[in-house]
């Protein structure tokens, strides 16, 4: 594992730096940081993974990154038009505005810098790209993606592409950590109401093939809080395909509740921390069957009571650093998000 840290003057000398380092770590630069129109973006793949991103200086939503995932890349495409696009934006291949980047799966509220400091993590192969801003004084954003072999599968499924997963960060205007609103990493938003598929647009996408019960073209997977499928039939990519519903996140589930109250702290020697799975629903059977695929590499939750921001801690021969997940801060403002953390091996 590695860590890389510094500071950005503004938003695109982040992104810039993102990009750089990306490549660095073996990945390929599709499309240099450009002007489109009023808007900016940038490309980039490794393997099955096919990330780009779009943003606008020029509009009411100056802070906002758009991220997009597909299958391939094609010179002269908007981001969020490439071959195979996840179905992660509010626009279509006919209808590409800046205006709307906010309904998409984005970098939202991360502002136009300056950034005290950023962190970005990859393995020793540069299989995964897991990225940390501080967007100003002890507050973050967190981003990353991930060619096939950058998660960890359970299993040998989808061993040509499947696993190459992408994901963003929301902060909507709640005062709840645990919020469906507040979406990162594989943990989205909960909720199956009439907004669903307004929030399906901000989830994590991971590529998923060959799955018990997927149709044939089928290929991606959202990745919510839930497994519930009441309202998920909107759940199409850019193409109309059908998505596959997965399961995810740190909030929820077994671990959450298992190892979710324990404090963790160098004064107490204990760092109880939550791994970040995902979990398959097939659909065409009575009753449902659930798959577990896997986890996220280096990455794990965990209690910031006995830690502040940027802390590290040791287990075993593994340095970790810790941020919260949005700000570390038991109040009632928007990004107040607890003790609530992420953990990334250093």
């Amino acid at each position: 594992m590695a860590e890389t840290t510094g500071s950005a003057t503004d938003l695109e000398d982040l992104l810039q730096k993102f990009l750089t380092w990306a490549v660095a770590q073996g990945w390929t630069q599709d499309e240099a940081i450009g002007t489109v129109s009023s808007g900016r973006q940038l490309a980039l793949h490794k393997g099955a993974c096919f990330v780009s991103m779009r943003w606008n200086p020029t509009v009411s939503a100056t802070s906002v990154v758009a991220i997009y995932q597909a299958t391939g890349y094609t010179g002269g495409n908007r981001s969020g038009t490439h071959p195979g696009d996840s179905g992660n934006g509010f626009n279509t291949n006919t209808t590409v505005t800046d205006t709307t980047l906010d309904d998409e799966r984005c970098l939202h509220a991360i502002g136009n810098g300056a950034f005290p400091s950023y962190y970005f993590y990859t393995n020793a192969t540069g299989d995964y790209l897991h990225c940390v801003a501080e967007t100003s004084t002890d507050t973050f954003i967190h981003w990353g993606m991930g060619d096939t072999a950058g998660f960890e599968k359970f299993g040998d499924w989808g061993t040509a592409t499947g696993g190459a997963y992408c994901y963003g960060h929301t902060l909507r205007d709640s005062t709840s950590a645990n919020s469906g609103s507040n979406m990162t990493l594989f943990d989205g938003g909960a909720s199956t109401t009439a907004g669903v598929t307004s929030g399906l647009l901000r989830w994590a996408t991971m590529r998923l093939v060959g799955m018990p019960g997927q149709a044939g073209s089928e290929v991606w997977a959202t990745i919510g809080g839930t497994v519930s499928d009441s309202a998920f039939t909107q759940a199409n990519d850019t193409a109309g395909n059908a998505r596959a519903v997965c399961a995810g996140g740190f909030r929820g589930g077994l671990a959450a509740r298992a190892f979710g109250n324990f404090p963790a702290g160098n004064t107490s020697g204990l760092a109880p921390t939550i791994p970040v799975g995902v979990t398959y629903l097939q659909r065409t059977t009575t009753p449902r069957r659930l798959f577990f695929l896997g986890w996220m590499q280096d990455v794990r939750a965990l209690d910031l009571t006995y830690f502040a921001p940027k802390d590290t801690f040791t287990l075993g021969a593994d340095t970790w650093r810790v941020f919260p997940l949005i700000r570390r801060v038991e109040g009632s403002a928007a990004g107040d998000t607890d003790m609530l953390g992420i953990a990334y091996k250093t």
